[in-house]
């Protein structure tokens, strides 16, 4: 017990939260020291990352630009977590059987990651299927550097798109290679 005190610190001072007071915008004034609540701590976040947050039409409901992505983002305030969901990056017609043989293959595989998870959407109107990637993830005031955790996050989400097409990729070149060989 000695040494990981000694490697971990006698410190038990506690790095202080965001509160209110922290945010200088309008929406979040008045002189209260409480913790932010979950919604305040995500415009808190996005306000530091520079993106927009515009209320979405369900409670806990919000829409974001990040590095031209756009996402929604469900929170609550009574819910220690996060739901992020990256809309609508990839789509694809439903006619063409192969791909769509390559696109759940590649579906499958990603998600078997754990990192994010990809769902589609059938369009039949259009004769379409639509990509979309979902990462859900713990979210609380303690968090220090909430900004870059949320930065993560997106990011995560991101690379789910860099991850899917290139799985497309090799399982088209498996496709080719075995019908060539």
């Amino acid at each position: 017990m000695g040494f990981f005190k000694k490697l971990l610190g006698d410190d038990k001072r506690e790095t202080p939260s965001p509160t209110r007071d922290s945010v200088s915008r309008c929406d979040l004034s008045g002189p209260s020291q409480r913790r932010m609540t979950s919604t305040e701590l995500l415009e808190y976040a996005l306000q530091k990352l520079n993106c927009s947050c515009d209320k979405g039409e369900n409670d806990g409901e919000f829409h974001t630009v990040y590095q031209g992505e756009h996402f929604r983002i469900f929170v609550g305030d009574d819910y220690r977590f996060i739901d992020i969901q990256d809309i609508s990056w990839y789509d694809a017609p439903l006619h063409d059987i192969n791909n769509l043989s390559l696109m759940r293959r590649a579906i499958n595989d990603c998600n078997m990651s754990g990192q994010f998870t990809i769902v589609y959407s059938i369009y039949d109107d259009d004769d379409q299927i639509v990509l979309h990637s979902l990462k859900e993830a713990y979210w609380s005031a303690e968090i220090q550097l909430v900004d870059q955790y949320l930065a993560a996050l997106f990011n995560r989400l991101l690379q789910s798109h860099q991850r899917f097409f290139a799985r497309m990729e090799t399982l088209r070149q498996q496709d080719y290679e075995k019908r060539e060989g």
